[in-house]
């Protein structure tokens, strides 16, 4: 998996704060719903233990926090937030592994056409 055709993807910021352990990027265009990954090509330089997609088109936030301690193991389930504010404990679609973030967008609630910003912590 890799960035898509169509898919624009644009590294915003990164190495940000004073141990460098923040990456946001900006995504948007026409990439017809399918799943991508952002990892060292991208400008991905650290394997991330906390990731956040915001969809501001649908006004939708996943965040994601890798720990093998939560339920389902380390890529299963996060925080969800809908535009209304009201959030859930469920699956994001996010994953880490390798340096690389997978973004599964049928449950990451990220369809053809929305703009999003991914940020990438450790």
């Amino acid at each position: 998996m890799a960035l898509l055709s169509g898919m624009v993807l644009n590294r915003v910021s990164s190495h940000i704060g004073a141990a460098g352990n923040k990456t946001i990027f900006a995504g948007s265009g026409t990439y017809t719903a399918a799943d991508f990954s952002v990892g060292p090509t991208e400008g991905l330089g650290f394997e991330p233990n906390e990731v956040t997609l915001i969809n501001l088109t649908d006004k939708v936030t996943m965040e994601q926090f890798v720990d093998s301690g939560l339920d389902g193991g380390d890529n299963a389930k996060g925080m969800k937030t809908i535009a209304d504010g009201t959030r859930t404990y469920e699956a994001t679609g996010l994953s880490v592994s390798n340096r690389t973030v997978s973004v599964d967008v049928s449950v990451a609630l990220l369809t053809n056409d929305d703009d999003f910003i991914l940020i990438c912590e450790r």
